[in-house]
C-alpha cells in the first residue's frame, strides 16, 4: 500500500507545472541563457528591456485599447 501511495505522489508531481526559479547567466550581449533551478529547463532572456521583440504579444504603450481606472 505504501508503494501505491508513493506512485500516486510521483505522478502528481510529474503532472504539476514547474514554478520556475531562473538562474540567468551574466549579460555579455543582447541575450543571456537561464536554467530553472527546479526542473532544468533552459530559456533565452533578452538583456535589453527596450528590445521590441520581448513583449510581442502585449499591446504597446501607444495602443488606445488600454483602460485607465
Amino acid at each position: 500500500m505504501g508503494e501505491l501511495y508513493l506512485d500516486r505522489i510521483e505522478r502528481y508531481i510529474a503532472q504539476k507545472p514547474c514554478v520556475h526559479y531562473w538562474l540567468i547567466d551574466s549579460s555579455g550581449g543582447p541575450t543571456s541563457f537561464g536554467r530553472c533551478k527546479h526542473c532544468g529547463e533552459v530559456k533565452e532572456f533578452y538583456n535589453d528591456w527596450k528590445n521590441p521583440h520581448i513583449n510581442e504579444d502585449r499591446p504597446s504603450d501607444d495602443d488606445n485599447t488600454r483602460r485607465h481606472i
